[in-house]
Order: C-alpha cells, then structure tokens, then sequence
C-alpha cells in the first residue's frame, strides 16, 4: 500500500467529521434546507448527520465503499472532489478542514462561549 493508499489517521477522520459539520452550518446560514439541495425530501434543517449521509451517497457511489474507516487517503480526495463540486453548486464553497483551521475553530467557538 503506497502513502496515497494508507488508511485514513484519527486526524483525517476528525477532519472528515469537521467537515459534515461545516458544510451543514454553511448550509443553514444560506437558508438553503435540504429539500432545497436534494428536492425530494421534506423541509429540514441540515445536520452533521444528513451531511455525513450524503457523503456516504458519494462515497459509495463512486468507491462502493460503505464505511469512511475504509477509505485511503487518495479515495478521499476523490470523493471530496465531487462532494465539494455538488456542495459549490448548490451556493456553498468549501475547503477540506486543515488542522489549523479545525484549532482556529475550537479556540474561537471557546471564547464566544
């Protein structure tokens, strides 16, 4: 297995995690509900949850693998090519969360509390 095909660390997980969660708060902030997204289901606000479902639409569909533990490091960047291209047609753009800017994040969530 080569560098590109390793197993995702604890911190590209945490990292993935970041990421449903920023993409559900960026969408929310737009207004954009998920039937607004998706058009087929009912009204709802977006979730860590529903965006992790989505990934794992994209996911499956283009790796068949059903579980993020499977995936290597290149699978992610396959499958965060397309989920970032659909995620920015639909009025949100987003960047896969370095660590920096998951640390960023943490510290200022911290002090709004």
């Amino acid at each position: 297995m080569t560098q590109e095909e390793e197993k995702l660390s604890r911190q590209q997980q945490e990292a993935l995690h970041k990421l449903y969660q920023i993409v559900a708060d960026g969408f929310n902030e737009e207004g954009q509900t998920v039937q607004m997204v998706l058009a087929k289901m009912a009204e709802v606000t977006w979730t860590k949850e529903l965006v992790k479902e989505l990934w794992r639409q994209f996911q499956f569909k283009m790796l068949q693998k059903k579980s993020t533990k499977d995936l290597t490091t290149k699978d992610i960047n396959i499958v965060f090519a397309s989920f970032s291209k659909f995620v920015a047609e639909n009025s949100l753009a987003v960047e896969f969360p370095s660590i920096q800017q998951i640390m960023l994040r943490t510290l200022t969530e911290k002090d709004l509390h």
